[in-house]
C-alpha cells in the first residue's frame, strides 16, 4: 500500500518489511476485490480485514515521518473517481489516515507519555471517538492505537514504565486487538464461523507483529516468488493505487453495463 520503510528502489533482497508488506498487499486486494466486486463474499471481508493492523503497525513502526508528495497526489487520486460511480468521498481512503498518523503520532505520543494515567485518558478517547472519525476518513481514530503498537515494538521502553505504573503492561496488545476485532466484526455482521476465522487470524498477526524485526532473508533472488516478494515490499503504494483504479473500472463496468 504505501512506502512505510522504502529501501533501494532495486531490490537486491527480501526483508522482512517485504514479507509483511506483501502478505498486506494480498489480504488487501481480496478485501477491496470482495468490497467493490463480489458484495455477498463476506468471506473475503473478513479475510481482508486482517491487513489492517499490519499497515498501521508498519506505520508506527517506520524511522520516518516524512510524508512524501507521490503519497498525496495518490491518495487523492484514488479517491477522484469515487463521486462518477456511486461511492462517497468520506470516509477518506486509507492513505489519507496514515498520513494524518504520520504527521501527529509523534506529538500525541509525547502527551500520553507526560503522565501516567495520560496513556490511558488518550487510549479511550481514541476508543470513544473511532466511530464518529471513522467517517471522515478509514479506522478513524482507531488506526492511531495499532500504530502505537509498532512504536512500542521498535522503542518498547517507550510506554513500558507507564504501563506498568498503571500495571496493565501486558494488557494493551489483547485490549486493542480486541477492540479492532469487536468493532469490525459488528461491523461488517460476520456470523460465527467468519468471526472464528478473523479472531484467529487477528492473534495469528498481532503476534508476528509483535515480534518484527527489521532483517534479511537469505533467499535466491532469481527465483520469482522471490522477486514478487520484493517488488511488493518495495511498491506498495503504486500497487496499492493500480489495483483500485483497476476495480473501480470493473465496478463501474458492472454499475453502467
Amino acid at each position: 500500500m504505501i512506502d512505510m520503510t522504502r529501501q533501494s528502489r532495486f531490490p537486491e533482497v527480501l526483508t522482512s518489511y517485504d514479507a509483511w508488506k506483501s502478505l498486506a498487499l494480498l489480504l488487501m486486494i481480496i478485501d477491496h476485490a470482495g468490497f467493490l466486486l463480489f458484495p455477498d463474499a463476506d468471506w473475503m471481508r473478513a479475510i481482508g480485514r486482517l491487513c489492517v493492523p499490519i499497515w498501521f503497525f508498519l506505520i508506527g513502526y517506520a524511522r520516518t515521518r516524512d510524508v512524501p508528495m507521490l503519497w498525496i497526489m495518490a491518495a487523492i487520486l484514488v479517491d477522484l473517481p469515487d463521486p462518477l460511480i456511486g461511492l462517497t468521498i468520506l470516509p477518506l481512503n486509507i492513505l489519507f489516515t496514515l498520513l494524518f498518523i504520520r504527521l501527529s503520532l509523534d506529538p500525541l505520543v509525547r502527551i500520553m507519555r507526560a503522565r501516567p494515567h495520560y496513556f490511558w485518558m488518550i487510549v479511550v478517547l481514541l476508543v470513544v471517538l473511532a466511530p464518529v472519525t471513522n467517517m471522515l476518513f478509514e479506522y478513524g481514530t482507531y488506526a492511531f492505537l495499532l500504530a502505537i503498537l509498532g512504536l512500542s515494538v521498535r522503542k518498547p521502553r517507550l510506554f513500558k514504565g507507564l504501563l506498568r505504573a498503571t500495571r496493565a503492561d501486558r494488557f494493551f496488545w489483547p485490549v486493542v486487538g480486541v477492540g479492532f476485532f469487536i468493532w469490525q466484526s459488528l461491523l461488517f455482521g460476520f456470523h460465527w464461523p467468519l468471526m472464528l476465522v478473523f479472531g484467529v487470524g487477528m492473534v495469528a498477526v498481532l503476534r508476528g507483529l509483535s515480534r518484527f524485526e527489521p532483517f534479511t532473508y537469505a533467499y535466491d533472488t532469481r527465483q520469482w516468488q522471490v522477486t514478487l516478494m520484493m517488488l511488493c515490499g518495495r511498491y506498495s503504494l503504486e500497487i496499492y493505487v493500480l489495483h483500485l483504479v483497476i476495480f473501480k473500472l470493473l465496478f463501474a463496468l458492472k454499475i453502467f453495463l
